[in-house]
């Protein structure tokens, strides 16, 4: 679609112009014309290549180019207009279009190459994303276990465990309660919301230390109640001859002790390493994978004057992680593997028998609220049912199908 948009676009540019330099009597108020108006686009690229180094959208190079070729055009233009020659702007145009026709489309597939992952949620609006399940009730089949008592549990929590609570509360809750009990506000809000009252029921992908610490501060006893797993899983573009690092190698790799592909079986390519932001649950469980070393600078990208670690951006060179149920999220055109780590390749199977080495556990917390369903809604969701649930939404149940 931005290729289209892209072409259409080019295409009313150069008419424009070629329309507003023929309209012009005189011969130098032409070329004065010609030039500025290849000066404008000159200005336009510069930015667009100013924009490219330091957006996190990638789509900015195809921006680039198009106006780039435009300049082409124009300046193509101002060498026939000099000619004398007669209709040599309606063949501009019909060049210019031509060219961008070719030459877009290719830039437009050297995008999808350099693919950029996040972990933000699509539907997300103003960072405050409402109810929406991923399994709907007629789908999952069961009948409410739980004999509620007023009022409801308030359920709030990150971004990463929303499509798992979002989906109980469409099994379980009544339909009038759900969107105004349900919501997620992310890792850090969530928690605040607990600690005042506004929540009763937080889940998390990740418990930070300072979360612990600032509770006991203000005399709050938080309750921790593991729920499920999460595998934090290694991507890098498929081309890369590395396919398996070991967890020692990936510590060295994000503390700056390596930093070429050779020390670790490669190429001779310097690693470009990219880092989850300090707002996103994954940046808290590498932080403890590292276990107190200090991160290398990440690959850094810009948006305005903000500087920030991008989640991953498909490069040959690159390196980035995130969790196994986002990292399943990956569109299959996408050119890019998951690595072994110790020898283990990260499958749902290797994963819920746990010989993948770098599983962690999804917390539901609570601050010791009144609620009089909390324990209930906890019990159910260590059940088979719950666990079910779960794992259905993309999980990894935190006992296996076999224990339950």
């Amino acid at each position: 679609m931005e290729s289209i948009w892209m072409l259409l676009g080019a295409f009313a540019l150069s008419f424009l112009l070629i329309a507003a330099v023929q309209n012009v009597r005189h011969r130098w108020l032409k070329a004065v014309v010609c030039i500025g108006c290849f000066a404008f686009i000159a200005v336009c690229c510069l930015l667009a290549v100013f924009q490219a180094s330091f957006s996190e959208f990638p789509y900015t190079k195809l921006l680039c180019n198009s106006l780039i070729l435009e300049c082409v055009c124009v300046f193509g233009y101002l060498l026939l207009f000099l000619l004398k020659k007669r209709n040599r702007g309606i063949m501009t145009l019909l060049g210019s279009f031509c060219v961008l026709c070719a030459v877009v489309p290719a830039w437009y597939l050297s995008f999808d190459s350099v693919w950029v992952f996040t972990e933000e949620l699509e539907f997300a609006n103003t960072g405050h994303y409402q109810y929406m399940p991923s399994v709907r009730k007629d789908e999952f089949g069961q009948e409410n276990p739980i004999a509620w008592k007023e009022p409801l549990p308030k359920i709030d929590g990150d971004e990463g465990s929303f499509p798992f609570y979002a989906s109980a509360a469409e099994v379980l809750y009544p339909e009038t309660e759900k969107k105004k009990l349900v919501v997620s506000s992310g890792l850090y809000a969530a928690f605040y919301q607990l600690l005042d009252g506004k929540a009763d029921l937080i889940f998390l992908k990740e418990l930070p230390n300072s979360f612990l610490e600032e509770a006991a501060q203000k005399g709050i006893s938080l309750q921790i109640t593991p729920i499920g797993k999460k595998g934090l899983v290694f991507m890098t573009h498929e081309k890369n001859p590395v396919d398996d690092l070991s967890v020692e190698q990936i510590r060295d790799i994000y503390s700056g002790a390596v930093t070429d592909w050779t020390q670790v079986g490669g190429k001779d390519a310097p690693i470009h390493t990219y880092q989850s932001r300090q707002i996103l649950p994954s940046f808290y469980t590498m932080e403890n994978l590292l276990d107190g070393m200090d991160p290398v600078q990440p690959q850094m990208m810009k948006k305005a004057m903000d500087p920030m670690p991008h989640p991953y951006r498909n490069e040959k060179n690159a390196i980035g992680y995130a969790y196994f149920d986002d990292a399943m999220k990956i569109p299959d055109h996408v050119p890019v593997k998951l690595l072994k780590i110790n020898g283990v390749m990260p499958t749902q199977e290797t994963m819920q028998n746990g010989s993948y080495p770098l599983l962690s556990e999804m917390y539901a917390v609570t601050a010791g609220g009144e609620n009089p369903n909390l324990a209930a809604l906890l019990e159910w969701m260590l059940s088979a049912d719950g666990q079910k649930l779960l794992e259905e939404t993309g999980y990894i149940p935190v006992t296996p199908a076999d224990e339950r």
